[in-house]
């Protein structure tokens, strides 16, 4: 198969620029990676979990977090993961998300090297190169959360697959050992993946175990690695009866939207399989996590989402000729295996299609790179030197787009500390908060608890991490929800910096609490302390 890179004298400088872009793409990953770290709810509550084991308090969790909406808990991996990580390096919530961010910068050679399968070393390099500097794959790596890590999982899950499957292959029990520990640790990161990636792996087995019967002992091994991997959960559904695996199945039940037409689910769900590969690709729609390809407010949406499907649909056509035109048994696996795994995907996803954004397609992070790799040769061998330009004007644009939405993005995270007129509060960091528990922690005194209030949006998110923080130090906070005995210990309100004034004048009037206050941009601590 010719490149539209025909040069291979290039190769070289082209490893060269590959990377420069890695670096880049690693500088990205860890900027500010401390004072900028997402601590919104489930992440300081996913700290205090992990502090309460690194102390030796608590034991090892056999569970892990909560499935989105429902009483289900994956597997305890992503705890472990973090567990490790606070002994090795601290207990500490930035030094707890080493392991996603570890994950992150480790996909983007996972992702070069899985491409290379199929695709010469230029169109794989710029591939892997335009992930690097993906926003959407950059905005996942920089917090702790179960799903980010499974962009590597998953590509490591198939990669070692095709290794499996290839003819020429000596090693195949070692790669079968590594398909296993992918299956075992990404089940226990996403509710799909606790399906996709067995069925995948059984369906996968199936088709190419009755042309080879060699292959069912490397089966075998795949499937007790991974049984392996998950013995804690065993152990939890012994002692519970199976308390963990009935509220799976009542999680998917209360999940299903049962008012839409099985093809209004289809449709829906190609939406947000084609809005996901506009995202993850270019970054077209900066933060915004929905599935809508077109937005009446926002007139440019609706071409980039007619481009975004005629991308979607074609790169399936694009895969099934492949597979049709392939000489190359093992590209023929190639091109058969990912979009399997993306079908199997697109089937388990269909109930719940209603119900999911742009963030559940981390488990398909690898999906429109695979595409655009596929348009990029068809345009190069068909156009010839025309398409070689428009190649490259592709991939220009992609790249800036992408560069110019993680500009942005930092720009944002510099002014959320320093402005007070920044708008947003979706999301708290650990640098912010962790300034404002210690002012909370010196104004409290000697008291050993205090009572934290204020605005119940801004509560909701960041009260947690409040809450952990501050326990480190010696202070108890406790929502003031509860206070039933009126100004008898110091009282924290959490309010908008812009908002301040107008709070602080209304607790002014109580003559009985000494009044003061501390900005952190956008936020503002009010503190009300009893007058002895």
């Amino acid at each position: 198969m010719k490149s539209f890179f025909h040069n291979r004298r290039s190769v070289p400088t082209y490893a060269l620029i590959l990377g420069a872009v890695f670096l880049v793409a690693v500088f990205g990953r860890t900027y500010h990676f401390h004072d900028w770290l997402r601590m919104n709810a489930d992440q300081a509550r996913d700290a205090a979990l992990v502090s309460g084991v690194v102390s030796g308090g608590d034991p090892l969790p056999l569970l892990g977090p909560k499935a989105g909406g429902t009483d289900f808990k994956l597997g305890p991996a992503f705890y472990w993961f973090e567990i490790a990580s606070a002994k090795v390096f601290g207990d500490s919530p930035d030094k707890m998300a080493y392991p996603d961010l570890l994950s992150s910068i480790l996909a983007i050679p996972l992702l070069f090297v899985l491409l290379r399968r199929y695709f010469d070393i230029r169109i794989a390099g710029s591939l892997a190169a335009l992930y690097a500097l993906s926003f959407y794959a950059l905005k996942y790596s920089r917090f702790a959360w179960n799903p980010n890590s499974t962009p590597f999982w998953t590509m490591l899950f198939l990669y070692a697959l095709l290794r499996v499957f290839d003819d020429r292959e000596k090693r195949k029990y070692l790669w079968a050992i590594v398909a296993g520990i992918a299956v075992g640790i990404g089940v226990q990161l996403h509710t799909f993946l606790l399906a996709a990636l067995p069925i995948v792996t059984i369906l996968s087995f199936g088709y190419y175990g009755l042309r080879n019967r060699s292959l069912a002992k490397p089966f075998l091994v795949i499937v007790l690695v991974s049984l392996f991997c998950n013995v804690p959960q065993f152990i939890h559904e012994a002692r519970t009866g199976g308390e963990n695996v009935k509220a799976l199945f009542g999680g998917m039940k209360k999940k299903q939207e049962t008012s839409k037409t099985y093809l209004d689910k289809v449709i829906r769900n190609g939406e947000c399989f084609t809005a996901a590969n506009i995202q993850i690709v270019s970054s077209a729609y900066y933060d915004n996590d929905t599935c809508d390809i077109a937005d009446a407010k926002q007139p440019y949406t609706l071409p980039i989402g007619l481009v975004g499907t005629i991308f979607f649909l074609g790169g399936i056509v694009l895969a099934a000729r492949g597979v049709r035109r392939e000489t190359d048994p093992e590209k023929r696996r190639f091109l058969r295996l990912l979009p399997t795994y993306m079908g199997v995907l697109f089937l388990l996803i269909l109930p719940v299609a209603y119900e999911i954004s742009l963030r559940y397609f981390l488990i398909l992070a690898w999906m429109p790179f695979f595409f655009l790799g596929l348009w990029l040769e068809f345009l190069g061998e068909r156009f010839g030197h025309l398409g070689k330009e428009v190649v490259f004007a592709a991939l220009a644009i992609l790249f800036a787009t992408n560069g110019f939405m993680v500009w942005n993005y930092f720009s944002d995270l510099s002014g959320y500390g320093s402005k007070p007129d920044a708008a947003g509060f979706d999301i708290v960091y650990l640098g912010e908060t962790e300034k404002m528990a210690d002012y909370m922690v010196a104004e409290a005194g000697s008291a050993k608890t205090a009572y934290i209030g204020g605005n119940k949006t801004y509560l909701f998110k960041a009260q947690n991490a409040l809450i952990s923080l501050s326990a480190k130090d010696g202070l108890r906070l406790v929502p003031v929800g509860k206070n039933k005995d009126g100004m008898v210990m110091p009282t924290f309100s959490l309010v908008s910096t812009k908002a301040k004034k107008d709070y602080i004048a209304g607790l002014a009037k109580d003559p009985s609490v000494t009044v003061t206050s501390a900005s952190f941009g956008r936020f503002t601590i009010v503190s009300a302390i009893p007058v002895r």
